[in-house]
């Protein structure tokens, strides 16, 4: 898999007063307009793009996608080949509901949070064949005091991170991340176990 593409999607470097990095670079949004009349649905098809120094840190992703509505016919959106480098928020994050969306062949370097991020409620990701390298916190990061420690409390980050069954993920390759490299929800276990 190539990290380098032909066309590439590049966010100024700005600095900020105090010499560092403001981590506040471009972003590309996919979302619907319900209460259009017709309503507006919006899809992506992005292949063998490379999309470099975007995201706004602890605020969006490099590329989002967000429905409010589950629609039928159902729209689908597909990366392919897509390379993702230093990404100062997620590099995928998805709330699709139930729209399909394919994700294969990417390359998600040097990014924050999490290379993919399928968050609750989207239960159409088909994750294949992707690699995915260097993730850190964000530096912009909530946090929170443990109230039983006096410790600070974060949120988990992965490498390929989806909250919601079904999903297919298979032949995926994650290193370097400092928290966890897949975090995947099991199936549910009927009847529930019962702990002692």
């Amino acid at each position: 898999i190539l990290e380098s593409r032909n066309i590439v999607l590049k966010s100024v470097d700005t600095e900020s007063s105090d010499d560092q990095h403001n981590l506040y670079g471009g972003h590309i949004e996919v979302f619907d307009l319900p209460h259009l009349t017709p309503p507006w649905i919006g899809e992506v098809d992005l292949n063998w793009v490379q999309l470099d120094s975007m995201g706004k840190a602890a605020i969006t992703a490099v590329v989002k996608v967000e429905y409010e509505t589950a629609f039928t016919p159902l729209q689908s959106n597909s990366f392919t080949g897509v390379s993702v480098t230093n990404g100062f928020e997620y590099g995928l994050h998805l709330q699709t509901l139930s729209t399909p969306v394919m994700i294969q062949d990417c390359v998600f370097s040097n990014v924050a949070s999490a290379g993919i991020f399928g968050d609750r409620f989207a239960t159409g990701i088909r994750a294949v064949g992707n690699a995915v390298s260097n993730v850190y916190r964000s530096p912009k990061a909530a946090e929170a005091i443990n109230e039983d420690t006096g410790g600070s409390r974060v949120a988990n980050f992965a490498g390929i991170r989806i909250d919601e069954n079904p999903v297919v993920a298979h032949s995926n390759f994650v290193a370097g991340v400092r928290d966890a490299c897949y975090m995947v929800p099991g199936d549910p276990c009927t009847p529930p176990l019962k702990v002692f």
